[in-house]
Order: C-alpha cells, then sequence, then structure tokens
C-alpha cells in the first residue's frame, strides 16, 4: 500500500525526465538508508520504475552571448565568466574559490576545486589566471566572492549575476556545456573532459559531448572514397583509398 501510495504521489507531478530521475534517486537513497537502518519494515521505492538517461544533450553558450557578457561585465563578474567558461566550473563551485585552494606545484599553478557531494579535484591554470584570482581575493576573509554563506556567496546568487549578462534562458551551465564541448574538440578523450568536470560517471560527460559538424565534416571528407560504389575484386592501398583490380588498370605507358 506505501508503495502504491508513493507511486500516485510522484506520478502526479509534471516533471521533466531529467528531474523525475533526479528525484527518484534521492528517495531510493533515503528510503535506502532508512530501511537499513531499520525505520522503516518496508522500501516502498523498490516499484519506483526505472528511468534511463536522457539523451538530450546540454545547449552550450553561444559565442555572441558570451562575448556580449564579457564585454559587459564589471571585473567581479567577469572573474565568474571566466572560471565558468574557462575552467566549466559548476555555479556553486565558482562560489566556493578561496586564496588557500591556488597553490604552485611542479609543473605549474593549480586551483582545488570543491566539487558537489564534498568531491574534490584539481584543476592546472595558467599563471595569468592564477595571479588574477589571487589579486582578486578578499585580502582578510580570503573568499574570492565574500558573502553571507558561511563567508562567500551562494552557487544561486553567482548563477543569478551569471545569467543576467546573458540571453534569456541562458545560464551558467550553458557555460560548462561550452567548456566541455570546446576542450573534446580540441584534445578528442572523453576520459579527460570527465576529469576536467568532475564527473563520476562518463555517461554523463557524453551527455555534453554532442558530435560536432566539423567533426562529422571531417569524418564525411576522410570517408568519402571508401564510400563510393566497388569494382568487384577491387583492393584498398595501405592509407584506405579504393583501387581498382589490376586487370581494370590502364597498362604502362598508355
Amino acid at each position: 500500500m506505501r508503495e502504491q501510495h508513493l507511486l500516485e504521489v510522484v506520478g502526479e507531478r509534471d516533471w521533466s525526465k531529467a528531474y523525475r530521475r533526479s528525484y527518484y534517486t534521492s528517495i531510493r537513497q533515503f528510503f535506502g538508508w532508512a530501511f537499513g537502518a531499520g525505520l522503516v519494515e518496508v522500501d516502498p521505492t523498490l516499484t519506483l520504475p526505472r528511468i534511463s538517461p536522457s539523451k538530450v544533450y546540454g545547449r552550450p553558450t553561444s559565442e555572441d552571448a558570451l562575448w556580449n557578457a564579457c564585454a559587459r561585465a564589471r571585473p567581479r563578474k567577469f572573474m565568474m565568466l571566466r572560471l565558468g567558461y574557462e575552467l566549466g566550473l559548476r555555479r556553486t563551485e565558482i562560489a566556493m574559490v578561496h586564496r588557500d585552494d591556488v597553490q604552485r606545484a611542479i609543473g605549474g599553478w593549480t586551483l582545488l576545486v570543491h566539487g558537489k557531494g564534498g568531491k574534490e579535484r584539481v584543476l592546472e591554470i595558467e599563471d595569468e589566471f592564477a595571479r588574477a584570482i589571487l589579486d582578486a581575493c578578499d585580502p582578510d576573509s580570503g573568499w574570492l566572492f565574500p558573502g553571507r554563506v558561511d563567508g562567500h556567496l551562494s552557487g544561486q546568487r553567482v548563477g543569478n549575476l551569471i545569467s543576467r549578462l546573458l540571453p534569456a534562458g541562458q545560464s551558467t551551465h550553458g557555460l560548462r556545456h561550452r567548456f566541455a564541448a570546446t576542450t573534446h574538440e580540441a584534445v578528442g578523450d572523453v576520459r579527460i573532459v570527465q576529469e576536467l568536470l568532475g564527473h563520476e560517471s562518463l555517461s554523463t560527460t557524453q551527455m555534453y559531448l554532442p558530435v560536432s559538424t566539423s567533426r562529422k565534416r571531417r569524418a564525411l571528407t576522410v570517408a568519402a572514397p571508401l564510400l563510393a560504389p566497388q569494382p568487384p575484386g577491387a583492393v584498398r592501398n595501405p592509407d584506405g583509398i579504393p583501387r581498382p583490380p589490376r586487370e581494370l588498370r590502364p597498362a604502362a605507358g598508355d
């Protein structure tokens, strides 16, 4: 009965597929803990349907929108934008940057990023960017963006400030999608992008990476000689380019 009641409650909500999947995951974790701790006799989430990950790719911030946002932004907001488009940080990660997170390593400067669920990752940053962050940090508290949430701005506040610089419907997360798509286009390695974004699951990273038009165009250009109809007995050169069988080749000297 409890299972049916839970299904009715969550089934009434007009949620997107992604949000419903996230909500189901949260309540499964809660009731799983409650059942294990003996607080409930039955786990009502066992009958909830499984929802596969969404195949809809995110929309990266457009180049024109980003250019205009940077042109309008004052120094503090411009730093927020840089952390989004240059490092792919989430809005909460941007809000929590502290002077102590910027460190000099053997190979150069690094930034310790405080991610979701208390997970941390280290990103390599350029010398100029490191110095810009250090110079902008509050001299007393050390926070890059001082505020009232444990001394720094909230992630929601950071997101609101960035959204005001972007066209309607675009947000900080679009900067993160742009970072992912551009970085993958440059290095062609989804595992590297996964590490930079701080994703636990590779499938999550892949949702950020629609195949770019330029990559598809290059693929068709390379594949074009192989896609043409091949005569019987045709063989391929080492570079993959087809060539006709020997008896169809022009005689030497013709």
